[in-house]
């Protein structure tokens, strides 16, 4: 799988701000929405995102029934999701550990995110209601 490009100074500055060490990065106000997986699905409900505004990364909750995790976005304010793939059109998946920042890679244009447990064709169902947190900015 080919890998993505983080801007690793903002993930930097993004876990300085989750840990309270520091303001938020460039002075960008970034706020905090809750994508819920209910119990025994695998798919969240949509986070909005705002006009001008990017999504930071998601913040998997302290349970978690092991699953990598993957996106769907939309462009079209949640009409139409789509897998999120790099260029070569592999699926963006992550490996997740309980309690941990999970940094989006850069993309412009999404107005709402899906977060799945597993992938798209490997879908895990959660055990429990599991709340991640979105960070948008």
């Amino acid at each position: 799988m080919a890998e993505l490009d983080f801007n690793t100074a903002v993930v930097k500055a993004a876990n300085a701000y989750l840990n309270g060490t520091a303001p938020p990065p460039d002075a960008v106000t970034v706020t905090a929405s809750t994508a819920t997986i209910a119990n025994g699905a695998s798919l969240s409900d949509s986070v909005a995102v705002g006009a001008g505004q990017v999504i930071w990364g998601v913040i998997i909750p302290s349970a978690w029934t092991a699953a990598q995790i993957s996106f769907d976005v939309s462009h079209d304010s949640g009409v139409t999701y789509t897998s999120l793939r790099d260029p070569a059109g592999n699926e963006h998946v992550n490996a997740v550990a309980v309690s941990t920042f999970i940094p989006f890679p850069t993309v412009v244009g999404v107005t709402n995110i899906k977060i799945r447990s597993g992938i798209s064709g490997t879908v895990v169902a959660q055990g429990a209601q599991r709340l991640l947190t979105v960070l948008v900015g």
